[in-house]
């Protein structure tokens, strides 16, 4: 490899257009707020939903902020897995639900991150309308379940109770 290239690989400065940047930024917050909200209202999960879903917001800002800062330079993308090899995120996630819920900020972070602004918000939508379609479609069947439990207790009861009268 030339000297000029390699150069130009490790000496390469990243410009960022700080109105992009921002508007990135506030894109990425809205998108996880609503993330933050669909988790509180709609996940199963039986740990603390308040104490994780504060993550969501600080997670997707700070992945925006690490592409938007490693998406053009090769010697900060290969620093930023250097570092990560190092540091890894410790976070006692006990049901796949949650992990599901952390890619999907994660993808928001990175997606605004890249400037890619209509698929962050088109793609997350889309995924959250699915989580609620599939809550509600469990809700229902829950629901049935539960109606046909107590109607199967309720004729168990009459029965019984007719049965106690006609001994009697």
């Amino acid at each position: 490899m030339d000297p000029s290239t390699l150069d130009f690989f490790l000496n390469e400065s990243v410009n960022v257009n700080l109105l992009n940047f921002i508007q990135n930024l506030i894109v990425a917050m809205i998108m996880c707020l609503i993330v933050k909200f669909v988790y509180m209202k709609f996940s199963t999960s039986l740990s603390n939903k308040r104490e994780f879903s504060k993550n969501f917001v600080i997670l997707g800002l700070t992945t925006c902020i690490v592409i938007t800062i490693v998406k053009s330079s090769l010697a900060l993308s290969l620093g930023l897995v250097g570092a990560l090899s190092i540091v890894r995120f410790r976070a006692a996630i006990k049901e796949p639900e949650e992990l599901v819920y952390l890619f999907l900020v994660i993808a928001i972070g990175l997606g605004a991150g890249a400037g890619q602004i209509e698929i962050v918000i088109v793609g997350s939508l889309t995924t959250l309308l699915i989580v609620v379609i599939f809550y509600r479609a469990d809700f229902k069947s829950r629901r049935i379940e539960n109606e046909t439990f107590h109607i199967s207790i309720s004729l168990k009861n009459n029965l019984i109770n007719a049965l106690l009268k006609e001994g009697k």
